[in-house]
């Protein structure tokens, strides 16, 4: 996958190949503090994961990894690639649908992260290409090899609304390899998935799925997050966590002056400081 040197090039390579990586954007010694206080969201999600009898289907996976004042804050608030992401959705506003940080375990243990090691789309109904709905952008916390696993990507398979025969899956799979700190871009209705990983170690990456702002999030972060946290957050991420895409629960906050409207009409676009 070659590197777009400008936005043309980057649309030219998402309408064509559907994906496209950014070597190197984030700075490792981000990367490793993202590593790190991944496991300690690990560590509060598998108790809930465990009790809702997911143990296995969700192993591996640290969902929604925001909400605290940590490394993941930093990252979103520097919005890497914003150029990039606003040029995929015509340069009109976006949000952030879901955010992951993912194992991808070694071969040698039992189990693996079970949606992740299989062929998928993000987006589960197709609609026809043109429709650029939801992008994945998918930072590597470490270097991705083909050694640890390197995400799978089928070429172009988001101009067509099924899955390929096997023939095309053996001869057309590309690794999405880059050193720590890059960032892969997919449409979501490109075919992907998680290589096996065949070192003794754990390959980290965190994926952030981003759509245009009317599309139902994965959870709903403005209630999600405490007052005192939502309160801090600077216009960008005010925006990508869809405070301004918000549905009113009753008939007081839907009649609300335009400026406090809880779906702003006509949003604009924030550039971040």
């Amino acid at each position: 996958m070659a590197t777009p040197m400008n936005k043309a090039d980057f649309l030219y390579h998402m309408t064509v190949n559907g994906a496209c990586v950014f070597p190197q954007v984030v700075p490792p010694a981000l990367c490793e503090r993202m590593k790190t206080e991944a496991m300690d969201y690990y560590a509060e999600r598998r108790p809930v994961q465990i009790a809702a009898g997911m143990a296995k289907e969700t192993e591996w996976g640290m969902h929604h990894t925001c909400g605290k004042h940590d490394s993941f804050h930093t990252f979103l608030d520097a919005a890497y690639l914003d150029n990039y992401i606003s040029a995929y959705f015509d340069d009109k506003p976006y949000i952030l649908n879901g955010i992951s940080s993912l194992m991808n375990p070694p071969a040698t243990l039992e189990g693996k992260y079970e949606h992740g090691h299989n062929w998928h789309r993000d987006v589960r109904t197709y609609v026809g290409q043109g429709n650029r709905q939801l992008l994945i952008a998918l930072l590597m916390l470490d270097d991705f090899t083909e050694q640890n696993g390197a995400t799978n990507v089928l070429f172009g398979t988001h101009r067509h609304p099924d899955f390929p025969p096997e023939d095309f899956v053996a001869r057309e799979t590309r690794l999405a390899c880059g050193p720590q700190g890059s960032i892969v871009l997919l449409d979501g209705d490109v075919w992907h998935r998680t290589g096996l990983n065949t070192t003794d170690k754990p390959r980290f990456a965190l994926s952030c799925v981003l759509t245009r702002p009317f599309f139902k999030q994965q959870l709903d972060y403005p209630r999600f997050f405490d007052a005192a946290y939502a309160e801090s957050l600077s216009p960008h991420l005010r925006q990508l966590f869809g405070f301004n895409a918000r549905t009113p629960t009753n008939i007081e906050e839907w009649y609300q002056h335009p400026a406090h409207r809880f779906y702003q009409p006509n949003q604009e676009k924030i550039i971040p400081k």
